[in-house]
């Protein structure tokens, strides 16, 4: 994984996942948004993964870290900093696939 450091303008998780999205993909690993944001930045970011939607009135609360590195669930419309990993963005060459692989085996 090669993340980049936490964006600044702080965003709304959306966002964040559509700001990620150009480069790679918003970082679901807790221990490497607590090292990048709460150990590195002191700020509050956005983790990756689905949103959990727990609100009686169907408002979906996503996961983050706070400043202090402890996962807690808030609404998604929140500001907060956010982690990109840009190992998995769209300028990474796919996996060659099974089909190709055997037709150099071939050759």
């Amino acid at each position: 994984m090669v993340p980049s450091l936490p964006h600044a303008p702080l965003t709304h998780r959306p966002q964040a996942v559509a700001e990620c999205s150009k480069v790679g993909v918003l970082v679901t690993n807790e221990a490497v948004v607590r090292h990048y944001c709460s150990l590195d930045q002191r700020t509050t970011c956005w983790v990756g993964g689905l949103p959990v939607q727990t609100q009686s009135n169907g408002e979906r609360l996503c996961a983050m870290l706070s400043q202090e590195g402890d996962k807690y669930y808030q609404l998604c419309d929140q500001k907060l900093g956010f982690v990109c990993d840009t190992s998995a963005g769209p300028f990474r060459r796919p996996p060659p696939s099974r089909r190709m692989l055997l037709e150099e085996a071939k050759a």
